[in-house]
């Protein structure tokens, strides 16, 4: 019976004992530091598939923006309409105008009236024949 109390005595007094204590508390510590590292990894990880998801929305759209733009480019009217602008494509019985285009030496030289002084302008358009 002393043997049975001496090895309880012995295990009480280890279980009490300061060192058994601070053991505990350390690996509690590691534990808790351990968890909190996952939790956190795992909150980045969620906020990284949340972003890859957007991503993956975006480019989808973009792709089914540019299907239908190829769907498009290969119809018959976008091919003929290509082919009345850039090659003089013209009908049978069809007659074609041509519209002459502005110079763009008229449109330098607004510019460079633009760049004076208002009242100037008004000068030149008053008392000059070149404005």
């Amino acid at each position: 019976m002393t043997k049975k109390k001496n090895k309880k005595n012995l295990i009480s007094s280890f279980l009490t004992s300061t060192w058994v204590f601070v053991f505990i508390l350390v690996l509690l510590l590691v534990f808790s530091v351990s968890l909190i590292r996952e939790v956190m990894r795992k909150i980045e990880i969620q906020r990284q598939i949340a972003a890859l998801e957007e991503k993956i929305d975006s480019l989808e759209n973009d792709n089914k923006q540019l299907e239908s733009l190829i769907a498009y480019l290969q119809t018959d009217d976008f091919i003929e309409e290509e082919a009345r602008k850039k090659l003089s494509l013209k009908k049978p019985g069809e007659k074609v105008i041509a519209v002459p285009e502005l110079e763009e030496s008229s449109d330098s030289s607004n510019a460079s009236t633009s760049t004076l002084p208002n009242w100037r302008l008004w000068w030149y358009y008053f008392f000059s024949n070149n404005y």
